[in-house]
């Protein structure tokens, strides 16, 4: 809960975003994603080890849908395996793979990159 809390300051200082949805694991926000019609979400940030789904299991139901992969997906983990890092590259990830702890050298570039 920590870590979600320094992410959202850390978005709204640097990227000015307005608004922060945190989900408590991945069927959350894949809940949350299915009843968004249009208002997709501008980032998303994944920590690999969530209960209910983890970070694996949002990626494959992920798949399923399209038009999702157009929003910038982040692992933030606190995981230096390189195991993660190559699970990570299946799914196109493995540029987006940010070891914890966040800070704000670590958040800027993906807005520059992404265009958040």
């Amino acid at each position: 809960m920590v870590h979600a809390f320094i992410a959202e300051r850390l978005l709204k200082k640097i990227g000015g975003m307005e608004k922060y949805t945190h989900c408590s694991n991945g069927k959350e926000l894949f809940d949350l994603l299915i009843t968004l019609e249009e208002n997709l979400p501008d980032l998303i940030l994944l920590d690999i080890n969530m209960p209910v789904w983890d970070a694996w299991e949002f990626l494959e139901a992920r798949n399923k849908f399209p038009r999702w992969y157009t929003i910038p997906t982040f692992i933030v983990s606190s995981s230096t395996d390189w195991a993660d890092r190559d699970k990570a590259e299946t799914f196109g990830l493995r540029d987006h793979y940010i070891v914890k702890p966040l800070t704000s050298e670590k958040i800027a570039p993906l807005f520059e990159l992404n265009d958040c």
